[in-house]
């Protein structure tokens, strides 16, 4: 139809009317179609393009939101990157030893500086004193707290309800929760994270941001982080403090033991017999006296009048100040019984220091314990040079002018409580001129040491009778010397294992 106008118009415009026309209607129906398909086609491309348009402002839309998104994860990115940066500051802040008030104020210098925290620079850390209360320890732009702060009871502003609620308080405006409030404060918000260990809070971290700005959960999970550093270092040093403090307790307490012990050892060996003793009964007599710890408990004695002489050496229960309380108050009971005694047989005063000592070690109700000694006993008559023996678990030897070994063996029997209780058995003997006598306790033959002859690289005990063939060696010297003697035979023994036992070993000379 619009053709058909168009082309009407025209020929109207020019004098000619269609009706007076004669055409071809086939061809005017062509053009008309071809017209028709033109416009057609126009219209279609118009909305074909539109259509584009459209989809392309989709995807231009698409991309912004994308690149917005991906803008947002890169700053977050950031902060997180800056976050990580700090505490790996605060990581090598928390690792030197300082005092604990110098790293917090690093540490929280730190804090106030961060960028993506607050713009305020201004923070405070409290640690709990011993009342339970919050103390100022660190302090950053916020000097009037020092007022006002000092100390914060539980339960009290913002810090305080961080410490009794033992979690973190948000608050973006002064008004909130914020009981103490210093003059002149302007508006302000908080972040107020609990130094937690445990179920027990060490502390508090306040961190002062502007007002009106909203909660941050990256802001908490870094300041949370903080709060785990701290607590792991402040407990590390209250724990130093602590062990210190213990080792300096024991320290005291140690060196007042040894003090005591040095003592308790000079007072034991005051108890002992002193050398004139012996060399006023025999030619040549010394003693190898070697307790395991400071105080011992074996002992040796001497006791006796013008012609008779009680001499010997006892082995207590235990080592140590167990084993010398048993040797001193066994050296008191052996001197007791001897004087109430004097010129009995050995057996017998032997006999009675087992009553006593049995009586000793029963308690009231009755229960025995099996504390105990094993001795050697021996009465000298200087007048017609005889010996008499009796022992329990320690015998008497003696190598002769002709190195001869004369073995007179104990009864085997402690003396103190025991199953089986024994009579002592008593040896008389003929001394001569040149015999050597030798009491020792087990310490000396129980010895662990690395034999030289052995194959096998594993401790073994020197045993009695390799004791026996080195006095065996030695009987021709004089007592100090084979003291000495015994002294280093033992250590060369022994090398570096430890001495397990006390060593006594009495030589005389007839």
């Amino acid at each position: 139809l619009i053709p058909a106008l168009f082309f009407d118009l025209i020929h109207n415009y020019f004098g000619v009317y269609i009706e007076n026309l004669s055409y071809d209607s086939s061809t005017y129906y062509i053009l008309v179609i071809l017209i028709s398909l033109m416009y057609l086609f126009i219209l279609v491309s118009i909305l074909f393009f539109q259509k584009m348009g459209l989809k392309f402002r989709a995807r231009m839309k698409k991309s912004n939101d994308e690149l917005t998104q991906e803008k947002s994860e890169i700053a977050a990115l950031n902060k997180r990157l800056e976050h990580q940066a700090y505490l790996y500051k605060i990581l090598n802040i928390t690792s030197e030893n300082k005092p604990i008030n110098i790293i917090l104020q690093e540490v929280l210098d730190v804090i106030v500086y961060s960028d993506s925290l607050t713009s305020m620079k201004k923070g405070v850390i409290f640690l709990t004193n011993d009342e339970g209360n919050l103390e100022i320890v660190a302090l950053h732009g916020a000097t009037e707290l020092l007022k006002s702060c000092s100390t914060v009871q539980s339960g009290d502003c913002l810090c305080g309800s961080a410490l009794k609620d033992k979690k973190m308080i948000f608050c973006n405006s002064v008004g909130h929760d914020h009981t103490i409030k210093p003059e002149g404060l302007s508006p302000h918000g908080h972040y107020v994270v609990p130094i937690e260990h445990g179920d027990s809070i060490l502390g508090v971290i306040n961190i002062y941001i502007e007002a009106g700005v909203a909660k941050n959960e990256s802001i908490i999970e870094y300041l949370e982080a903080i709060a785990n550093i701290l607590s792991k270092k402040i407990t590390s040093m209250r724990n130093a403090e602590l062990v210190l403090d213990n080792k300096n307790k024991l320290d005291t307490t140690l060196n007042e033991l040894n003090h005591g012990i040095r003592y308790a050892s000079y007072l034991q060996k005051s108890l002992l017999p002193d050398q004139s003793t012996l060399n006023s009964y025999f030619q040549d007599c010394s003693v190898l006296y070697l307790p395991r710890d400071s105080v011992s408990g074996d002992f040796y004695f001497a006791n006796g009048n013008k012609d008779l002489l009680y001499f010997g050496v006892g082995d207590c229960t235990g080592h140590g100040v167990p084993g010398s309380l048993l040797a001193s108050m066994s050296i008191e009971a052996v001197k007791q019984v001897i004087e109430s005694n004097m010129g009995e047989d050995p057996s017998i005063i032997l006999s009675k220091l087992r009553q006593i000592a049995t009586g000793r070690f029963t308690t009231n109700e009755h229960q025995t314990y099996s504390d105990s000694m094993d001795a050697a006993l021996c009465l000298y008559n200087r007048s017609n040079g005889t010996l008499q023996f009796s022992g329990g678990y320690v015998n008497l030897y003696i190598v002769n002018s002709k190195s001869e070994i004369i073995s007179y063996t104990a009864t085997k029997c402690p003396v103190g409580s025991y199953e089986i209780e024994q009579d002592f058995e008593l040896h008389e003997i003929q001394l001569n001129e040149g015999d050597t006598l030798y009491i020792s306790s087990d310490g000396y033959f129980d010895q662990f040491g690395m034999s030289p002859d052995s194959k096998r690289n594993k401790p073994q005990k020197y045993k009695r009778r390799r004791f026996l063939e080195y006095i065996q060696g030695i009987h021709h010297l004089d007592s100090q010397k084979q003291v000495d003697s015994l002294f280093e035979e033992l250590e060369l023994w022994k090398q570096d294992l430890d001495q397990i036992d006390d060593v006594t070993v009495m030589v005389l000379k007839h």
